[in-house]
């Protein structure tokens, strides 16, 4: 089979012979999907989701796919700010060559020009897009394009929010039924010892977990924590420092970059030299900037990277190894909600870093009702496993008529 291989209302992503061709175009898709049940932490409550799609095509008829989830408190983005910031950015770049040194050089260069916020998320629905269609054209599954040695399994973590005890026992029933034994649990307010006691009773003491507070406290009260924390076999601490609110731009694009200043990244070196377990980096890494002052400050000993946050998988990939040299290790985290087209790039983004401490993802499987993916590698016993015969690219299967149905805005770019 070759170019676009249409079945139905089925459009086949990744079984095309592939051959050099120009990436021709992009369309970006706004979608909204609701959740079956609400999913809330100490920065927000999430209902549904709002997300970018984008869908790259080449001359020859592939498609390659991509997403990205903003959110304000994280990179500043709006989905109206993705729209905005791809055309520029498509401008910026030669979408040609299908080398993905090539095309990350193009990033760093762009990078070292780039004053003010950076739009990760809009970065991210472009290269994802673009990086599953590249690996069609060079007849690689997605996961080898990007340098994975092997395609083994990926053990899988979950995330439990700050909820009720009936829910959280819900979840925890189904985890356990899941074989999931790694756990990062939302914390925050006066109940956490509560959510604690709870999950070591429903879990087990061999059960992992870390906690993420989502910027919840002060110093003082970060100190206490933690010293609460190590009684619980906590292993380690996601972002537990209050940032201050950020500015909204004319745009209406949050300039996240602003408060992440040596103020913020000196409290955080201040709380390290303190802390007896350690501390995970998530809203207070965003861009190479705000990476190259988490090393200067010393701030964090783990990076949790996502890949709609840091630009997507070769700026995500650049972070990965940057920190490695700096003898930091990072985890891959995931958006909530987001769909199998971003789990899926990010479970082949793991495969190419099996030195990762833990992988997040898969969260559609509990939050959404509907979808217009088929085709993401299957969660079993907490094991994530890609198909055999391996298909090229991410192996994706879009429904059109599906999308449709949940796109709220579209827009179509030609690349130069």
């Amino acid at each position: 089979m070759s170019g676009l291989v249409r079945s139905g209302k089925w459009i086949l992503l990744g079984r095309q012979r592939a051959g050099v061709a120009t990436l021709c175009e992009f369309e970006l898709r706004e979608i909204a999907l609701p959740y079956r049940f609400q999913y809330g932490h100490a920065a927000h409550q999430h209902r549904g989701l709002r997300a970018i799609v984008c869908v790259a095509r080449d001359e020859s008829g592939r498609v390659g796919l991509g997403e990205a989830v903003p959110r304000t408190y994280v990179t500043g983005e709006t989905c109206q700010s993705i729209l905005a910031d791809a055309e520029w950015l498509i401008a910026a770049f030669d979408w040609r060559a299908p080398d993905p040194e090539q095309q990350l050089a193009q990033r760093l260069a762009l990078l070292q020009s780039h004053t003010g916020p950076f739009p990760s998320c809009a970065l991210c629905a472009l290269d994802t897009a673009a990086a599953d269609l590249w690996s069609q054209q060079v007849e690689q599954p997605l996961a080898r394009w990007s340098g994975a040695p092997s395609l083994e399994p990926l053990t899988y973590s979950a995330s439990i929010g700050m909820s009720g005890t009936r829910k959280m026992k819900a979840l925890m029933w189904l985890y356990r039924r899941l074989g999931i034994r790694q756990f990062k649990l939302k914390v925050g307010d006066e109940m956490d010892e509560q959510r604690l006691r709870l999950f070591r009773r429903k879990m087990g003491s061999e059960a992992r977990v870390f906690v993420d507070a989502n910027g919840a406290w002060d110093r003082a009260t970060a100190i206490r924590k933690l010293e609460l924390f190590q009684k619980w076999d906590v292993w380690a601490v996601e972002e537990p420092l209050q940032w201050r609110d950020a500015v909204t731009t004319r745009s209406g694009q949050v300039d996240r970059l602003a408060v992440l200043d040596d103020e913020h990244y000196e409290a955080y070196a201040w709380l390290r030299q303190r802390a007896s377990i350690p501390l995970i980096a998530d809203e207070s890494l965003i861009c190479m900037t705000s990476l190259a002052r988490i090393l200067q400050f010393g701030a964090f000993d783990i990076l949790n990277l996502r890949l709609s946050k840091c630009g997507g998988p070769l700026l995500t990939s650049h972070m990965a190894l940057t920190g490695a040299r700096n003898d930091l290790q990072f985890a891959l985290g995931a958006m909530v909600g987001e769909t199998p087209i971003l789990a899926t790039a990010g479970a082949h983004f793991a495969a190419a870093h099996r030195e990762h401490l833990y992988v997040q993802g898969y969260s559609h499987r509990l939050l959404h009702a509907r979808s217009f993916i088929t085709g993401a590698p299957r969660l079993r016993r907490s094991q994530v496993s890609f198909a055999t015969p391996l298909e090229l690219g991410a192996g994706l299967h879009l429904d059109c008529r599906k999308l449709d149905a949940v796109t709220q805005t579209r827009k179509r770019i030609l690349p130069r």
